[in-house]
């Protein structure tokens, strides 16, 4: 499918939380939350009403030359509150930053129209992607060894484990000696090293508590910044950016105000040695606290990617990221969701950065092949497939998978302690957390003792080496693509200390042709020939460096620095480093997980794979795995490769979807704002211009059908309560409908609405509500069933904030017609009245029902002639004017008979 136009659909996250908490020190207690998004039709009003996306605000990503005059002219017809970049500064940045520029936050003015927003900048030329701002949350021996720390040296003390009771579908968590060893192997890892002052570590969460006293030696200090002089003193874009930045409240206190963040930060980094509390994995690294999540532990898509960049830009070699969320047979549109965050991970990865993710506490596997009617599941961040993302799953005292960590032999790279550990918490104190949300950190701190080790590691070497170099557990075999559990020890001990330096050279790629570092490729295009005989047209000059390929530009007076990373190899990185220790890296060509239908081609996109000894050995790459067109299934094809020296790459896998249908498209609404009134559903004044928010429709295999959806039109003539009904229907005949749910109102007047099915599709804004019941019997006791009616009032200016007085009851044990009576009054003194009449029948007996001709009309027993006659449907009985009342009895199906009265 065409991931470009998927990717400038939007949609929603729900919220996958992967943690699980203890306040205190003295307290100790723990939970696991999980969600996940439903699987078939999104509404985004509600979801925004649930304040799980920024509704008036899209993320704009330009395709190039975003200049403000091509802001201005795209956006020029709406009105607009706020225009700003989603990254700021690049000042340290040694990549291109061209991608990152062109991402832009457009925050539009509440009641405008958002249909041409959104039609607009999908379909403009100029714009690469636009998606809503969607809302993530939050994944949860020195003389400080406290001994509660057994994922740094378990000597099978007590620790807490966790076991899933499937009958109850609960955690059962106790206490209990664990397996000695089954930890990190941190003791003789800090007999190598223990200093890491050099590195600095992003904690991307709820911020840290830097004044705790485990933590506040240990805290990064930016040196370009004054603290409290409310000036961008380092010009990167953030004001007193002191300690990192508060991306939540757009300031520069990263304060922790919901402790998750503080808790990471201990297991990383909580200072060594020093007689205090715990220590971490790394004694001294540098902790930034990048503040994205919120007191709630929720975070928007905006400001965790702008958080990773400020991170990367401002030196971070190593994150931890403990969010995310779990997309249930959704893969396809968690992509989607998480764009943004997916080029800033990349960004990151050209600067340098590995970004360690958790794994996420669903439960779920990740890779599971049996489910063949949709998309895979898999947990965002953690499954981008980038080659600096490390995703990390959870293991107990035994070397165990928790129970609530996710798995997957294609997703999930390794793991590490995650139940039951012991960190720093706000205000000085200590607790137990558990969650792939604390597994992550011990591999962060692992990740930033190796640097600290072998600063010239690429992102990619440093996953490869932990991933490698971790001790084989049985109960990650199969189920992680390692099989492996973090040993830091290993790790350390894996890489040479021969440290072999670059030859470097500095000249133009003219000179550096000349000197055979760099060559060339000429194309001509546009050309008018005559036999052989050619004249126009354009040549394009590329350079290329010589060994690595790696593109260099077109003009040959630009200066570049080439490193001659092995013999006859150059490159614009320096990689020398480590001799033969270090492994090769794959990259896929293409998707890495493709759908296709049964009985249709399979074209294999192929992969790449280059090493810093040997260059280029894409031709060495092995693929294992097949794939059956002609049977519905998930083929994974897994790639493989190993250099002149025998290291191997870590190795990847795609999956190849055959489906015997694509199913059902989605379609997704933009949501309306009127979160302030706490409304459940959007309210349009009475005569008002309805301005259709927008909406768009994709399909597994087809891509984009936001062109065929079927839209509704709003009458706001007439006061009422509408579903508004979408539907899209793809190639093969599936159809798929949404529903918005709008009420129309006199701006100054109180509506009631009326339901006996409590579902908001069925609600009735008639003045007059019929429902005919059948009879009940009484029960043993005397007592009748209640009949169930729900009511909501609505205002403009009040909201759902006001009570509905009501009188009457129904009788569902006795025959007869009863009235409801519905009174409402506003702040301002206007009242709203509706009356629900109810009449019950016995099977045998006949509805009969006396009410005005104009009733009868609206309630189709009856049909207006001529525009003022009124005559009983079925019978045809003359019944008089409109206003007149008549009694009708229904006495066969839809045929209505007038007679003088209901008995």
């Amino acid at each position: 499918m065409d991931i470009k136009n998927l990717l400038k659909r939007s949609s929603i996250i729900a919220p996958a939380l992967a943690f699980a908490i203890s306040a205190t020190s003295t307290s100790v207690f723990s939970f696991d939350f999980n969600s996940s998004i439903p699987t078939d039709t999104y509404s985004f009003a509600e979801l925004s009403q649930s304040g799980q996306i920024h509704s008036n605000r899209f993320l704009v990503k330009y395709k190039e030359n975003t200049s403000q005059d091509l802001i201005s002219s795209t956006l020029a017809t709406f009105k607009i509150e706020n225009v700003s970049k989603l990254f700021k500064g690049f000042s340290n940045l040694n990549i291109d930053a061209t991608n990152l520029t062109n991402w832009h936050v457009v925050d539009f003015t509440k009641g405008q129209n958002l249909q041409n927003a959104f039609n607009q900048l999908i379909n403009n030329p100029n714009i690469e992607s636009v998606t809503p701002d969607f809302q993530v949350t939050a994944n949860l021996s020195s003389n400080d060894l406290d001994e509660q720390l057994w994922g740094l040296n378990n000597i099978g003390q007590e620790t807490q484990k966790w076991v899933f009771d499937e009958e109850n579908q609960t955690y059962n968590k106790f206490f209990e000696a664990g397996t000695p060893g089954a930890d990190i192997s941190a003791i003789n890892a800090w007999d190598i090293t223990t200093d890491s002052s050099d590195i600095i570590v992003a904690v991307i969460d709820s911020g840290i508590d830097y004044y705790h006293e485990d933590l506040t030696s240990n805290m990064w200090v930016n040196p370009g910044e004054i603290a409290g002089n409310g000036l961008d003193d380092d010009g990167n874009g953030y004001i007193d950016d002191v300690y990192g930045y508060n991306f939540v409240s757009d300031n520069g206190d990263p304060m922790d105000d919901f402790y998750h963040g503080t808790h990471c930060a201990g297991t990383i980094a909580a200072e060594g040695n020093n007689g205090i509390g715990i220590t971490g994995v790394s004694w001294n690294a540098r902790l930034m606290a990048v503040k994205v999540l919120d007191d709630n532990g929720a975070g928007y898509i905006s400001d965790i990617a702008a958080g990773i960049i400020y991170a990367a830009n401002m030196g971070a070699k190593v994150s931890n990221n403990s969010y995310g969320s779990f997309m249930k047979n959704e893969e396809l549109y968690g992509k989607a969701v998480y764009f943004p965050i997916i080029d800033a991970f990349q960004a990151a990865n050209e600067a340098g950065m590995v970004a360690v993710t958790s794994a996420g506490n669903s439960r779920a596997n990740l890779d599971d092949v049996s489910y063949v009617d949709g998309e895979l599941s898999t947990s965002y961040p953690a499954g981008i497939n980038l080659s600096n993302i490390i995703s990390v799953a959870a293991t107990d005292a035994d070397d165990q998978l928790a129970p609530f960590s996710n798995y997957g032999f294609a997703d999930v790279d390794m793991g590490a302690p995650g139940v039951g550990i012991y960190s720093t918490m706000p205000g000085n104190k200590y607790g137990l957390l558990s969650g792939t949300s604390m597994a992550a950190p011990h591999v962060t701190g692992a990740a930033a003792l190796l640097l600290a080790q072998h600063p010239e590691l690429e992102p990619y070497e440093v996953r490869a080496i932990l991933m490698q170099s971790g001790d084989s557990v049985s109960s990650l075999e199969d189920i992680t693509i390692s099989g492996k559990r973090l040993n830091l020890t290993a790790a350390l001990e894996s890489i040479s200390d021969d440290v072999q330096e670059c030859d470097s050279y500095s000249a133009t790629l003219s000179a550096h042709e000349t000197a055979g570092r760099v060559y060339k490729e000429t194309e001509t295009t546009g050309q008018t020939c005559w036999g052989t005989f050619c004249w126009g047209g354009t040549t394009t000059t590329t350079y290329y460096a010589l060994g690595s390929n790696e593109e260099l530009g077109s003009l040959a007076t630009t200066t570049l620095t080439l490193y001659e990373n092995a013999t006859d190899i150059y490159s614009t990185q320096n990689t020398c480093a480590g001799g033969s220790d270090l492994p090769p890296l794959i990259e896929l060509n293409g998707e890495v997980n493709d759908y296709i239908l049964v009985g249709t081609a399979y074209v294999e996109a192929g992969a790449t794979a280059t090493d810093r000894e040997d260059g280029d050995i894409s031709a060495n790459i092995t693929i294992s795995g097949y794939v059956d067109t002609n049977t519905i299934g998930n083929y994974p094809l897994t790639y493989e490769v190993t250099d002149s020296a025998g290291n191997n790459a870590v190795k990847i896998t795609r999956f190849i979807n055959v489906r015997e249908t694509d199913g059902a498209p989605h379609i997704y609404l933009v949501p309306i704002d009127d979160k302030a009134n706490g409304d459940a559903f959007p309210m349009i004044a009475k005569g008002a211009t309805w301005s259709e928010p927008g909406y768009f429709a994709w399909d597994m295999i087809e891509g984009d059908l936001t062109s065929k959806v079927s839209v509704p039109t709003l009458d706001t003539s007439i006061n009422g309560f509408t579903a508004m009904k979408y539907s899209v229907t793809d190639s093969n005949g599936n159809t798929t409908t949404a529903y918005r749910q709008v009420a129309v109102l006199d701006p100054n007047k109180p509506f009631i609405m009326s339901t006996k099915e409590y579902d908001y599709n069925t609600f009735s804004s008639e003045d007059l509500i019929e429902y005919t019941e059948e009879l009940q019997e009484y029960d043993e006791n005397g007592n009748c069933q209640y009949f169930n009616l729900l009511s909501m009032p609505v205002d403009m200016n009040d909201g759902v904030n006001l009570s509905v007085q009501r009188s009457g009851e129904v009788n569902l044990c006795e025959t007869g017609v009863y009235d409801i009576s519905l009174s409402v009054t506003d702040t301002d003194g206007y009242t709203d009245t509706q009356t629900v009449r109810v009449t019950v029948t016995g099977s045998d007996e006949p509805v009969c029902v006396t009410a005005l001709n104009s009733e009868h009309v609206s309630a189709d027993r009856a049909t207006l002639k001529y525009n003022v006659l009124v005559y009983a449907n079925g019978s045809n009985n003359y019944l008089g004017m409109s206003g007149d009342t008549t009694s009708l009895e229904e006495t066969s199906a839809g045929v209505w008979t007038n007679v003088s009265s209901c008995q």
